[in-house]
């Protein structure tokens, strides 16, 4: 309960738009540490280069904007890439990635079909996951 109760305050300091540093302070004075387990694949940059480093342990995310959703899945390539990586949840990142851009989209369902037939495409000798990916898709 304890551990809720000092996730609860950092939310707060999270919410208050308090900077890093702030936010280490903080948790330095209270002399907890925390825990942060995260598996990140990079799929995309705004940039065409990699940057020079990786970014903080730390750093805060934030949620891309209207256009960069809509720029993103435009570009079907980082699918691949996704849908092979391993990683457990990717079907439910691909699904929902695809509804919030066509939610954003100014077309959204004839985006969403192009979209879809290329994951068909990619996906065209695995009929059960492209199925459970296009229920995430619709629901």
């Amino acid at each position: 309960m304890q551990c809720l109760f000092y996730f609860l305050q950092i939310l707060v300091l999270a919410i208050y738009h308090l900077t890093i540093s702030e936010l280490f302070l903080q948790l330095y004075f209270r002399f907890q540490l925390v825990l942060v387990q995260a598996l990140v694949l990079l799929v995309a940059l705004p940039v065409p280069l990699l940057p020079p480093l990786p970014p903080r342990v730390h750093a805060f995310v934030h949620a891309c904007s209207s256009e960069e959703v809509i720029q993103l899945a435009g570009h079907t390539g980082w699918i691949s890439l996704l849908l092979s990586s391993g990683i457990p949840v990717a079907d439910q990142v691909v699904g929902a990635c695809f509804r919030e851009a066509a939610a954003v989209h100014a077309d959204g369902p004839a985006f969403l079909l192009r979209v879809c037939k290329d994951l068909a495409g990619e996906l065209a000798g695995d009929l059960p996951r492209l199925n459970a990916i296009l229920r995430t898709v619709r629901s």
